[in-house]
């Protein structure tokens, strides 16, 4: 529980921030569906006695209207340190929505995760729930400020690379994600979500991932980025897998 502290705390600071200076709740829809898509590059590099390279890239495509939101985003994570390969992960998720712009959501999510240097052949999720919007304003259709929280079941079939001859696992968790985004000057904001999963027949079996982002608008396309990924398993696969994984990244994002 301790490791969610500081977490709690980022969320909670910008959501004080923006009830001095904005009305609490705007329920504004929009009425006709579109496409919108966002891409991300980041990355960085060490030359020197130790030559070391990391990649990622990030996606997604969402169809929004007052009704529905369909939505898939992906991840993948590339790295080498001294031309040897240490890092290869990839993520992807599809999620539909049922009025995703109200105060009350229902939704579904299906997600497929690979990662061979943390012993996951693959791990793939389903999971139903909902979520609250407990706090959010909209101006000029634009979205300044966003406060939610979500649960939901989440079922788990993880599967093991061959080396470490484990068997497949099915477990379930509960799933509770708080969110927010908050705008911090006109090109400026900051947006963060996190995750926390226990297995509810194992509660000292958990999950936690945690992204926050500083973003910079240079136009309506184009932005720059600053983003810090958490993620910790409590029970990794075998002994010699460490637990926390931390990545800092600086990143170009593209959207239209």
């Amino acid at each position: 529980m301790k490791r969610i502290i500081p977490f709690i705390i980022l969320y909670f600071i910008p959501l004080f921030i923006s009830a001095q200076s904005i009305p609490s709740l705007d329920t504004s829809r929009d009425s006709k569906g579109q496409f919108k898509t966002h891409i991300s590059l980041g990355g960085y590099f060490d030359s020197g006695n130790t030559e070391k390279e990391t990649f990622s890239l990030k996606a997604g495509v969402a169809n929004v209207d007052s009704i529905k939101e369909f939505s898939f985003d992906t991840k993948y994570l590339y790295g080498k340190t001294n031309h040897v390969l240490n890092q290869r992960e990839f993520q992807a998720g599809l999620q539909f929505d049922y009025l995703p712009l109200s105060v009350f959501s229902p939704f579904a999510r299906v997600e497929f995760y690979n990662n061979e240097f943390k012993k996951i052949d693959y791990r793939f999720s389903g999971m139903a729930g909902a979520k609250y919007r407990f706090y959010s304003y909209r101006k000029d259709n634009r979205t300044l400020s966003a406060y939610s929280i979500s649960a939901a079941i989440l079922i788990d079939s993880e599967h093991y690379v061959k080396q470490t001859a484990l068997d497949s696992k099915e477990k379930v968790r509960l799933s509770i994600r708080p969110q927010f985004k908050q705008i911090l000057t006109k090109n400026i904001y900051l947006q963060g979500v996190l995750f926390y999963k226990p297995d509810v027949s194992h509660w000292d079996d958990y999950l936690i991932t945690g992204s926050l982002n500083l973003i910079f608008l240079i136009n309506k396309h184009l932005s720059l980025s600053c983003s810090y990924d958490y993620d910790y398993n409590s029970k990794p696969a075998t002994s010699d897998v460490k637990k926390t994984d931390t990545h800092l990244m600086f990143n170009l994002g593209i959207s239209f």
